[in-house]
């Protein structure tokens, strides 16, 4: 079984995280508290923490454990509530590509069901070219897995070279 290391834990989706669910919404309630009543109140604040603050965990480990795993038989991709398996004999080996999502940026396209946020992408999205894509990017440096199945893969292993090198060798 070889996994692939992700650069999902990076600077970008963290920050954005704590950003969106911790920081924005404690301080516009403190705003609003303030503006409404004319004194600083810490308790409806600290109770929009308490809620927030599980979303943000959450979605800190759904970005600790997404990989890319090749084991005997499958690609497994992803971790957690986003994660897709797809056998060997489902991949299209001769189509196998390598894109750089700067630019390419038709290949990802609107996310359906997943986690958009800048500098990681997991999840279901729909491509500008109609067909359905499951991705877990971190880089503009990606892979492009064709399948038989109704959709493809993206991802974007540390080292792609590597990643396909591995593909081709199950191929055989």
């Amino acid at each position: 079984m070889n996994t692939f290391p992700v650069d999902t834990f990076a600077f970008k989706p963290v920050s954005i995280i704590i950003a969106l669910l911790l920081i924005v919404p404690f301080l516009s309630t403190m705003f609003v508290t303030y503006f409404s009543t004319g004194s600083i109140s810490w308790k409806l604040p600290l109770i929009v923490l308490t809620v927030t603050a599980p979303l943000a965990i959450l979605f800190s480990i759904q970005l600790a454990i997404a990989e890319i795993i090749i084991n005997d038989r499958q690609l497994i991709v992803g971790g957690g509530v986003y994660k897709e398996a797809v056998d060997f004999s489902e991949i299209r080996f001769d189509a196998i590509i390598k894109i750089d999502l700067s630019k390419n940026t038709q290949v990802l396209g609107v996310r359906i069901n997943g986690i958009g946020l800048p500098g990681f992408y997991l999840g279901w999205f729909q491509s500008y070219s109609g067909r359905k894509v499951f991705a877990l990017v971190t880089n503009s440096d990606a892979v492009f897995v064709p399948t038989t199945r109704p959709y493809d893969i993206l991802v974007s292993p540390n080292d792609t070279d590597q990643f396909i090198s591995a593909l081709n060798v199950k191929n055989r």
